[in-house]
């Protein structure tokens, strides 16, 4: 059971990563406010999608973990630089 719910997070986590994507895909610096706002919004339907086919989460585990996987996403893009359009 715990290896399953690990292999479906580990999915996620290659499934989603969106943000980090963006920054890779466009570059350090280039990505748009209204790009990364659609990045952390994908990422967040996605890891809840998938993580709601897990039986043994509830809807609650879900969101909660499609948070933490979109933050932890959110924060290794902006450490590639993809959080420049944030800055004033």
């Amino acid at each position: 059971m715990l290896q399953r719910i690990f292999g479906m997070a580990l999915t996620a986590m290659a499934i989603t990563g969106c943000v980090t994507g963006a920054t890779i895909a466009r570059g350090p610096g280039r990505v748009s406010g209204p790009m990364l706002a659609g990045a952390v919004v994908a990422d967040l339907l996605v890891t809840a999608a998938v993580t709601y086919q897990i039986q043994d989460f509830s809807a609650e585990a879900s969101v909660a973990t499609s948070l933490t996987v979109t933050v932890v996403d959110t924060g290794v893009g902006c450490l590639f630089g993809g959080c420049t359009a944030l800055k004033p």
